[in-house]
């Protein structure tokens, strides 16, 4: 219980931080990242949740439930470089999850809701590599450390219930690793 209600403190504190940032213009989001991370979270608390994922799995709701906040936000204040790739991304995710919900499988639909993650993460990566000094690596921070307790305090530890966050830990990892050198390097 410690564990989880620490958890949502770090969501909410790092959230707070992600959208103050938005607000003074130092980030802003890519909204067609925010939007697919809100419904695969939406979608991944669900198969966590039936399958045993105990308090562990209430993490992944508050995500999100503050991704879709930002989702909102970023109507306004979002990214405006939309390519080919993004809408390419953005119609993968739809078909993704039109299969999930067909197939009822839920292996299946691990293997795709990470598959979408890892696609939804190209455009702000994009974005991040062109424009690093615009992508706060708080939320990524945060969200490693919140996804890594969460696996802590999963009440059962299968397929299901551990491998979005842990894909999560990876993609966070690789992410902030690249704006970091990407600032160094256009700094100099």
């Amino acid at each position: 219980m410690l564990f989880s209600l620490l958890g949502i403190i770090i969501t909410i504190i790092w959230y707070f931080y992600y959208v103050r940032d938005i607000y003074k213009w130092d980030n802003k989001p890519h909204f067609y990242s925010w939007l697919i991370w809100w419904i695969v979270l939406l979608i991944w608390f669900s198969i966590q949740f039936v399958h045993n994922g105990g308090l562990g799995s209430f993490v992944t709701l508050f995500e999100a439930i503050f991704c879709l906040g930002i989702t909102f936000i970023a109507i306004k204040k979002w990214e405006k470089n939309i390519t080919s790739w993004d809408k390419i991304s953005l119609a993968f995710a739809f078909v993704s999850i039109f299969f999930w919900l067909v197939l009822k499988n839920p292996v299946i639909s691990v293997v795709l809701l990470i598959s979408i993650d890892f696609f939804w993460f190209f455009p702000t990566f994009r974005k991040a590599y062109k424009k690093p000094f615009e992508e706060s690596i708080s939320p990524y921070l945060a969200g490693w450390i919140v996804f890594t307790f969460a696996i802590i305090w999963l009440a059962e530890y299968t397929f299901l219930t551990y491998a979005y966050p842990l894909a999560i830990i990876i993609f966070d990892s690789v992410l902030m690793g690249m704006i970091l050198i990407r600032r160094r390097v256009l700094s100099k």
